[in-house]
């Protein structure tokens, strides 16, 4: 691959992180908004809310439940295991979000001169009866010596690609 055609590739890649930092930015607020409902359910569930409020949040969750003690502790275990559910997706999301930012801010390692920012190329070179290696170095073309691939970095936080107005548009 030419270095015009790595460099393209790359620009590809920061314009599907700067999609996918949106999306999950998105999904991020959604799963908070989920957890703060259910952590509301709970609560309900323990200060004890009435039947018609425990069937709802039974129908909610995709059971019947009906208003008995071992209905309302069934539901509190189901509540509990939900929640549980929605905070390892919130961390799961949170954590893939910040190594997003991450690349977005600082960039990739190049993958051309592995960080180093520089190609060293050897040869062999004769001089009378000598014979000796002789190392070249030069500028890594695909980096240009920084050792690091940055495709507008530090511009982490341009939300307002054409995906960004697109999940706003769908979320109103």
């Amino acid at each position: 691959m030419s270095v015009e055609e790595l460099r393209a590739e790359y620009e590809r890649r920061f314009e599907e992180y700067r999609r996918r930092k949106v999306e999950l930015e998105h999904k991020i607020q959604l799963l908070r908004d989920d957890k703060a409902e259910i952590e509301r359910y709970i609560q309900e569930v323990r200060k004890g809310v009435s039947k018609p409020g425990i069937e709802e949040i039974g129908k909610k969750l995709g059971v019947d439940i009906k208003d008995t003690p071992m209905d309302r502790m069934t539901l509190l275990l189901l509540l509990r295991k939900e929640l549980k559910k929605k905070n390892e997706k919130l961390q799961n999301a949170e954590r893939e979000l910040k190594r997003i930012r991450k690349y977005l801010k600082e960039g990739v390692t190049c993958p051309r001169c592995l960080g180093l920012g520089y190609l060293t190329k050897s040869r062999i070179q004769r001089v009378d009866r000598i014979v000796q290696e002789v190392l070249e170095t030069k500028e890594c073309p695909l980096c240009r010596g920084s050792g690091k691939i940055c495709i507008t970095c530090g511009d982490e936080d341009n939300n307002y690609s054409e995906v960004a107005r697109k999940l706003k548009k769908g979320s109103s």
